[in-house]
């Protein structure tokens, strides 16, 4: 089985959180330092792409299991994980077993 669209979607996924995170942030210290006060309107939406990226990142499904990957049964997430929580698929793994 290729899972490399899958892995694909993953990668995308972190790259959106990231962004959102980092990006967002130096982007509001800009538009602060070009529109003061003005700025602090655009906070709330920041913070609601940064959340909705972080949820779409850590929810994303083992493609072997259809599991959440970065999540075991009853603990926190692990978006340092490695494997899958639940069957162990290694991260970029295109091994079907």
């Amino acid at each position: 089985m290729d899972y490399s669209r899958n892995w694909k979607d993953l990668r995308v996924r972190t790259v959106v959180f990231i962004s959102c995170w980092l990006g967002g942030f130096f982007l509001l210290i800009l538009a602060m330092l070009l529109l003061g006060n003005k700025a602090m309107y655009l906070v709330p939406v920041w913070l609601i792409a940064f959340a909705v990226s972080g949820m779409r990142w850590t929810q994303f499904r083992c493609p072997r299991c259809n599991e959440h990957f970065f999540q075991p049964k009853g603990e926190r997430n692990n978006q340092f994980r490695t494997t899958c929580a639940h069957c162990g698929l290694p991260k970029g793994s295109n091994q079907a077993d």
